[in-house]
């Protein structure tokens, strides 16, 4: 019997002026609720990080976001995402 993931991870990028998001996407897996519960819980924690980070507006502002799966196995799926932003400003 082959070795399977309880899920596939997937990358999806977002790409937009100034920023570049490398943001997960699960399939697969068992329960088809769950699957697309992860998936929206992911989309709206991405969206929390890049609207936390403040505006692009400045000429030098830029944005990363990208993730790492830290476990898939045995049914238990973790990620961690991570959102770099420089956004030009300052503050004292």
């Amino acid at each position: 019997m082959a070795f399977q993931s309880p899920v596939v991870v997937q990358s999806s990028k977002a790409t937009f002026p100034k920023a570049e998001l490398w943001i997960p996407y699960v399939s697969g897996g068992k329960n088809p609720q769950a699957i697309h519960s992860i998936n929206q819980q992911i989309r709206e924690a991405a969206q929390e990080l890049v609207a936390s980070q403040g505006s692009l507006d400045d000429p030098r502002a830029e944005m990363q976001g990208f993730y790492e799966v830290k476990t898939n196995e045995k049914d238990i799926l973790s990620l961690t995402i991570y959102n770099y932003a420089y956004t030009g400003e300052h503050t004292e």
